[in-house]
């Protein structure tokens, strides 16, 4: 009984770990005085090539999408809006984003 208790715990640990090491990281800058830049990947060297980037104001309007650079990189306008926000959207599963407060 122990054994088998110990058995599936490992198992269970051994499948979770993968998806834990696979989230998606975003980084934003200012980039001069008009321009924002901002690198996305994963956690584990994923690319975030062609995927999609996003920004809406805090109504939730769109002000500018794209796709990332085979680099991982995405550069775009700063918005006149006084507060937005930046959305990395892998899919459904890996989204993450930045605050405009949080962008130096």
């Amino acid at each position: 009984m122990k054994r088998t208790l110990l058995t599936g715990l490992l198992l269970a640990l051994g499948a979770a770990t993968p998806a834990a090491a696979h989230a998606p990281l975003l980084d934003c800058y200012a980039d001069g005085d008009t321009m924002i830049t901002c690198e996305a990947g994963y956690s584990d060297g994923g690319t975030s090539a062609n995927q999609v980037i996003r920004v809406r104001d805090k109504d939730h309007r769109l002000l500018f999408e794209d796709r990332f650079k085979d680099d991982g990189t995405s550069s775009f306008v700063r918005p006149e809006a006084a507060e937005y926000h930046v959305q990395f959207e892998g899919d459904q599963f890996h989204s993450v984003i930045v605050y405009s407060s949080d962008i130096e």
